[in-house]
C-alpha cells in the first residue's frame, strides 16, 4: 500500500465517520422530537382524560354499592353512638361524688368524640365527587339531621 492509497483510506475512513456520526445525531433529533411531541400531546390532552378517567372512577359499579354500603354503615353508626349518650349521662349523675364519676365522665367524653369525628367522616364523604352522589336517597346529605344524630 502507497501513500496515495493510505490517503484515499484515510478520506473514506473519515467520510464514513462523519456520515455515521452525522445520522447518529438526526437519529438522536428525530426521536427526541416525537418523544417531545408525544409528550405535548398528553399534556394537551390531559384535562379531557382526566375527566374521562374522574367518570369512570365515579360510575363504577364496585364505587356505587360500597359508597352505598358506607353511608348505611356510618349513618347507622351515629344513630347509634348518639343513643348510647343519655343513659351515660345518666350513669355519669348517679355516680357524682362518687369514685365511679371519673370513669363515666372519661366514658361519656370519649363516646361523644367517637360520635362527633364520626359525623365529620360522614359529612367530608358526601363531599367527595366519587362517593356522594351514590348515598341512598332515604339518607341525609350531612349530619346532624335532628336529635338522633346531634351526638349532644
Amino acid at each position: 500500500m502507497d501513500r496515495q492509497d493510505r490517503r484515499d483510506f484515510d478520506q473514506v475512513s473519515r467520510f464514513a465517520a462523519s456520515r455515521i456520526i452525522l445520522w447518529s445525531v438526526v437519529a438522536v433529533l428525530v426521536f427526541g422530537a416525537i418523544g417531545g411531541g408525544i409528550y405535548w400531546f398528553k399534556v394537551a390532552t390531559a384535562p379531557v382524560k382526566g375527566w374521562g378517567d374522574q367518570q369512570i372512577i365515579v360510575n363504577d359499579g364496585r364505587n356505587r354499592v360500597n359508597a352505598q354500603e358506607w353511608f348505611a354503615g356510618k349513618y347507622g353508626y351515629v344513630k347509634g353512638q348518639d343513643a348510647k349518650l343519655p343513659g351515660m349521662r345518666e350513669n355519669l349523675e348517679a355516680t357524682k361524688g362518687t369514685p365511679d364519676e371519673g370513669l363515666w365522665r372519661a366514658s361519656l367524653s370519649g363516646a361523644t368524640n367517637l360520635c362527633l369525628q364520626a359525623i365529620e367522616e360522614y359529612n367530608a364523604e358526601s363531599l367527595k365527587i366519587s362517593r356522594g352522589q351514590w348515598k341512598s336517597p332515604n339518607l341525609p346529605f350531612s349530619l346532624p339531621d335532628g336529635d338522633t344524630t346531634d351526638c349532644k
